[in-house]
């Protein structure tokens, strides 16, 4: 029969953009209140799930999550401060995301039928959640600048009942004729997905540097073959940030929030071990940052007025 990467795939490649700018050289004079809100809300749900017969694969099932999301609230500088924000009442700069993904490859769901059992299941994720004010603020009540990320991701990878397959007498795995193979393998076929997926989605795939995915090990070394693969990439930053001056009758609030719910699930526990490997490699990397930034501006705020400045991160 037909070798391939993946007799069933799954990809999925959301890229989205959010903008609430105040460009440079809008003026706002006299103004009751002033929001600018960016927003990003929604789930990615991509699955994978064997069918009831398949060619001879490495890798019958394949879910791929590719998801890139920029969220700015942002009142833009100008250079020779010609424009302010001149308000009655309150200013609120707010960048909010709350996004769910999920990726899934189930080569169980049909027993013993499929031809090989290996799952992958892959999620490169990165969220980046922005809010700034560059402009100078000459009056205001409450001022508030806020960035919240609050986001999750879930990647899970069920082996089938025959696993992968199991290195031949002479140490190569059982491949298609010429092909040849290492005791690398499992991190080969991953490298195989993440290129094909980078190409498909038109380079976004490549969120966390490739040096950072790690390999698949154990104690006793290298894992030359995988029945459930699960690999989840996450990145991205969630930063709030004052750069100008304020006078304020109210509080200025500067606030980040940031959360992150992480799901690594690899399971070969289907898999029966007289007909195929059952090994399970899950590799979690995650590379996300909070920043709060508060620039050489004054705060210029009445007697009453208070000022907060808060970074919350929970991981």
């Amino acid at each position: 029969g037909t070798t391939g990467v993946g007799a069933g795939l799954a990809l999925g490649v959301f890229v989205n953009k959010v903008d609430a700018v105040l460009g440079e050289t809008a003026n706002v004079l006299s103004a009751g209140s002033l929001e600018l809100l960016a927003s990003s809300e929604g789930n990615v749900d991509v699955t994978a799930i064997a069918g009831a017969a398949g060619g001879k694969s490495i890798a019958p099932v394949v879910a791929l999550d590719v998801t890139n999301i920029k969220v700015n609230a942002q009142a833009a500088n100008n250079s020779n401060n010609e424009y302010i924000i001149n308000s009655n009442g309150d200013i609120a700069i707010v960048a909010s995301s709350k996004r769910k993904n999920k990726a899934v490859a189930d080569a169980a769901a049909v027993g013993a039928k499929v031809a090989v059992g290996a799952a992958i299941s892959i999620g490169v994720v990165e969220v980046n959640t922005n809010a700034q004010l560059d402009r100078a603020v000459l009056s205001a009540a409450d001022v508030k600048i806020l960035a919240s990320g609050i986001n999750s991701a879930e990647v899970t990878a069920h082996a089938g009942a025959k696993g992968a397959e199991a290195k031949k007498e002479d140490g190569t795995e059982g491949q298609a004729d010429g092909e040849s193979s290492d005791d690398s393998e499992a991190s080969k076929t991953i490298d195989k997905v993440l290129a094909s997926g980078n190409k498909l989605a038109g380079g976004k795939a490549e969120v966390c540097p490739k040096e950072n995915t790690q390999k698949p090990t154990t104690s006793e070394g290298t894992v030359s073959v995988g029945a459930a693969l699960g690999l989840l990439l996450a990145n991205g930053t969630t930063g709030a940030t004052l750069n100008q001056s304020v006078n304020a009758t109210g509080d200025v609030t500067v606030l980040v929030e940031s959360e992150k719910d992480l799901v690594l699930n690899s399971d070969a526990s289907a898999t029966n071990s007289t007909t195929g490997v059952g090994v399970a490699v899950g590799i979690l990397v995650e590379s996300s940052k909070s920043v709060l930034t508060i620039g050489s501006g004054k705060l210029y705020l009445d007697a009453d007025g208070e000022i907060e400045i808060t970074e919350e991160d929970v991981a």
